[in-house]
């Protein structure tokens, strides 16, 4: 959801990346604004309550939005858990970023070249900041991947399985199921009802 703010270089972009790779070394992020935001939880509050197919868009847009809104008027008066200590979780950031922006043909050792480290290195480096191994993220990935495609594409299972660089169509379900407990068909089945 919050996926368009992890794009900068600054400490509130590197939170919410965080968030994404469940590395959580900014524990938090707290702005001074002297804004309670009533209108704006009242508004929220009223999209809730309404319940249609588009009310659960329209509260994730709002959120975003506001979310940037106080980002962008106070970031000078934001205070964090952040510490400079350990410039490898940068290197980490930009080795799990460069991966989901390649995440579907990406080898480690397409990637290890890219950033002049060895494999073992960005093998490492993946580990530290998402907790989980190259092979695994990148499958959760795909997977992430297959759930936008499924709810955004007219895409067939099988065509957004080539897509995401399986040469089997099975083999794809069968990973989506892992991960998700629910086939891809089942997955867009249920989600359109929502």
């Amino acid at each position: 959801m919050f996926l368009p703010l992890a794009k900068g270089k600054d400490i509130q972009s590197r939170f919410f990346r965080e968030g994404l790779y469940n590395s959580h070394k900014i524990e938090y992020l707290a702005y001074h604004t002297r804004d309670t935001r009533k209108d704006f939880m009242r508004q929220l509050y009223a999209e809730h309550l309404t319940n249609d197919d588009y009310s659960y868009q329209i509260q994730i847009g709002m959120l975003i939005t506001m979310t940037a809104e106080v980002m962008r008027k106070y970031q000078d008066s934001m205070t964090c858990s952040f510490s400079e200590e350990d410039i490898e979780n940068d290197e980490g950031f930009a080795v799990v970023g460069y991966m989901q922006e390649h995440r579907v043909m990406l080898t480690l050792a397409e990637m290890a070249r890219h950033f002049v480290f060895s494999e073992s290195r960005c093998s490492r480096l993946i580990q530290k900041t998402t907790g989980m191994s190259f092979n695994d993220w990148k499958r959760i990935l795909r997977v992430r991947r297959a759930e936008n495609m499924l709810l955004n594409t007219n895409m067939t299972v099988n065509e957004i399985s080539l897509a995401l660089g399986y040469e089997n169509t099975e083999t794809f379900i069968r990973l989506f199921r892992r991960v998700l407990h629910i086939t891809p068909g089942r997955y867009r089945e249920e989600m359109s009802k929502r």
